[in-house]
């Protein structure tokens, strides 16, 4: 087993911890469609709770359920003796040990070297839902984000072998001309993108064949159900993307949608407009939040 897991790794060009989490994560698509079979509220939770445990064990280890249960201990403590509190209380701690455990792990060297960590799966403690209707059939829906899926997975298989980030340590990337550089520079970007769209729309297949990636109806007639709750990342808007502004539109969306909901505008006064205060304390966020992988 332990072969096979190598020989696959070493073909995709990454890590054993890497490949391993990469078929947790291909995992989560059947693990979300049966959870549309368990019948009750409760039952629904339950499998959630041990379906989401066993794949970040096989993903991450043992610890990471442990790193789990201390910030969702924090928030419904809160809920129960501090509720008012409870959203302020809930923001600060579960970010501020996302933050801690990002440092603690030095998550971006960790990652650079190959290894792997909970980090990730802890952002979404600090992440906000809201309640489902009766939802139209996720199938298609589902069944184009595995097509967009396999698609960036085969263009980055293509590309890597020919513009992989480990040559710009190379001698001979420093013995090509400025516009060959450049060129490469340009194409190594273009290639690593790929590896982010196929991860991003294996996260989409997964949440819509839930039913959570329901947004609404089209107001097209007859209306058209909409799956975009979802959706990370518009790859034709960010390949034609004719400015850095339009770029945080189209790139990350969830996490700029959080920013905007969950800071920005609730630093915004009733009565007033938002101002400089409010951007710059988005962006402190947002940096804090992805200074360990720099």
């Amino acid at each position: 087993m332990a072969m096979e897991m190598a020989s696959m790794a070493a073909a995709i060009g990454v890590s054993i911890p890497v490949l391993r989490f990469l078929l947790c994560f291909v995992a989560t698509i059947p693990v979300s469609l049966a959870w549309r079979l368990v019948p009750g509220t409760l039952p629904r939770h339950l499998y959630a709770a041990l379906s989401g445990a066993v794949l970040s064990y096989l993903s991450f280890g043992a610890s990471s359920n442990l790193h789990f249960l201390i910030p969702m201990a924090m928030s419904y403590a809160s809920m129960l003796f501090i509720r008012r509190y409870a959203g302020v209380i809930t923001f600060f701690t579960g970010f501020g040990y996302l933050i801690g455990c990002h440092v603690y792990y030095m998550s971006g060297d960790a990652w650079k070297e190959g290894g792997i960590d909970a980090t990730g799966n802890e952002a979404w403690l600090i992440w906000a839902s809201s309640a489902n209707s009766p939802l139209p059939s996720p199938l298609g829906a589902t069944l184009r984000a595995l097509l967009q899926a396999a698609i960036c997975m085969g263009l980055y298989l293509q590309l890597v072998p020919h513009f992989p980030l480990s040559r710009f340590n190379e001698p001979i990337y420093y013995e090509w001309g400025f516009w060959h550089r450049l060129f490469y520079q340009y194409m190594s970007g273009f290639t690593a993108r790929w590896k982010y769209y196929f991860i991003w729309s294996i996260s989409e297949a997964s949440i819509i064949i839930s039913g959570f990636g329901f947004s609404g109806w089209s107001d097209s007639s007859p209306p058209k159900p909409l799956w975009d709750r979802a959706k990370n990342v518009d790859i034709l808007g960010v390949e034609f993307a004719t400015s850095a502004v339009q770029l945080p539109l189209v790139w990350n969306i969830q996490v700029s949608t959080w920013l905007r909901h969950y800071v920005y505008e609730r630093l915004i006064e009733k009565g007033k407009k938002p101002g400089f205060f409010q951007l710059l304390a988005t962006q402190t966020i947002s940096a804090v939040w992805h200074v360990s992988y720099a």
